[in-house]
């Protein structure tokens, strides 16, 4: 490993939440996610810090930060704030939609709630990214067309630990 980078894990909420239903479970685990990566991205920065939110990764320079997504909520909104509070650049690694693997929970309600609320943000705060990286040509047309976030691929990512 690297010596200038740092893997720090986020703690996982904790296990006596596992019990309870999905719609009061989904609520705390984001509150508590929301202050994990709070806590570990507000801190004074190494050089590069990697932050593990299982099983993705958030990359973090002192002059950008690379988003892995998903996970969109409420990573997505918590980075974008610390980004915009520290003056750092967000890139957005683009895997896949959050909001469409939570609509995978609802089958028989194409319109739910929760499902628009997470297609909202994950839309409204990956549309303000400094840049943005696609696995695929297709993820790239449908963010294209559906979000308006224009092309951008980052190569720097690539070399800067090299």
């Amino acid at each position: 490993m690297e010596p200038k980078v740092t893997i720090q894990h986020l703690p996982s909420p904790p296990p006596y939440f596992i019990p309870l239903p999905f719609l009061i479970r989904a609520p705390i685990k984001v509150l508590h996610q929301c202050m994990a990566l709070y806590y570990e991205l507000a801190r004074e920065p190494t050089e590069y810090l990697l932050v593990q939110v299982c099983p993705y990764r958030l990359t973090v320079f002192r002059s950008l930060t690379q988003l892995q997504n998903p996970p969109s909520i409420p990573t997505l909104p918590i980075v974008f704030l610390i980004c915009h509070l520290f003056s750092v650049k967000l890139i957005v690694d683009w895997h896949n939609l959050g909001f469409s693997i939570l609509a995978l929970r609802f089958p028989n309600r194409p319109n739910n709630p929760l499902v628009r609320l997470a297609k909202w943000i994950e839309g409204y705060f990956g549309r303000r990214a400094y840049a943005h990286i696609f696995v695929t040509h297709k993820m790239k047309e449908w963010l294209e067309v559906n979000w308006n976030i224009v092309y951008v691929f980052c190569l720097l990512l690539l070399c800067v630990l090299s």
